[in-house]
This record gives C-alpha cells, sequence and structure tokens, in this order.
C-alpha cells in the first residue's frame, strides 16, 4: 500500500519533481532503482518514502544536468551547422562588417555627423 501512495502522489508531485523532460525519467529510474534496492537490502518499513526523499536531493541537480546537457547539445550543433558554411579563413563574421564602408546591399554607411546629400532640387 505505501509504494502505491508514493508512486501515485509523492513521485508525482510537481513541486519537487524535475522540470525538464530527461531530468524526469532519470529521476524515475533513480526513484524506482532506490525503492529495489532499499526493500531487496534494506531493513526499512518505508523504503518507498526513503527513496522519495532520497530521489528529491537528487532532483534538482539532475535538472541541471539535462540543461547542460540541451545547452552541450545545441552549442554542438551551432558548431557544426557554422563549420559546414565553408567561409574563407579571415573572412568577416557576416556581410557588411568588414573594413570597408560599404554595407551588406552597397550603400555606403554614413557616421552620425554625416548627413546624405539632397535630391535635386530639394531643400537642405
Amino acid at each position: 500500500g505505501g509504494t502505491l501512495y508514493v508512486t501515485v502522489f509523492m513521485v508525482t508531485d510537481p513541486v519537487s519533481a524535475p522540470n525538464r523532460k530527461p531530468a524526469q525519467y532519470a529521476y524515475g529510474f533513480v526513484i524506482g532503482f532506490l525503492i529495489v534496492l532499499l526493500r531487496w537490502r534494506g531493513i526499512f518499513v518505508a523504503a518507498a518514502t526513503f527513496a522519495v526523499l532520497l530521489g528529491n536531493i537528487v532532483g534538482p541537480l539532475l535538472d541541471i544536468a539535462a540543461a547542460a546537457y540541451a545547452e552541450g547539445k545545441k552549442a554542438r550543433r551551432l558548431a557544426v551547422a557554422g563549420t559546414a558554411t565553408n567561409k574563407p579563413k579571415g573572412a568577416p563574421a557576416s556581410e557588411g562588417q568588414g573594413k570597408d564602408d560599404a554595407s551588406k546591399h552597397g550603400h555606403s554607411q554614413t557616421t552620425r555627423g554625416d548627413r546624405a546629400a539632397p535630391a535635386e532640387g530639394g531643400r537642405t
């Protein structure tokens, strides 16, 4: 009866459970493994409750690990995408950001004090 109560009500508590899906799967695995281990080798009557307490200690760490894994995966994907563009070595990061004053569309860029020349017949 205690294991079913723990499984339905305590493990699924959104306050103590991790937020990311991979961390939730690992959280469930850790608690399940601890329940089996503590029932098989332990002397605890309330092994399921103790397993949830230990799982709640590990839960935030699993969430942090899942976030770090997702960021690393994203960085690897962006690194692979960046090397696939075949840019020549020493090329500017993007068009129009080199040393010349032309934008990526070929228009000259003005500085803060410069004004564009008025059109013919126009007023200044």
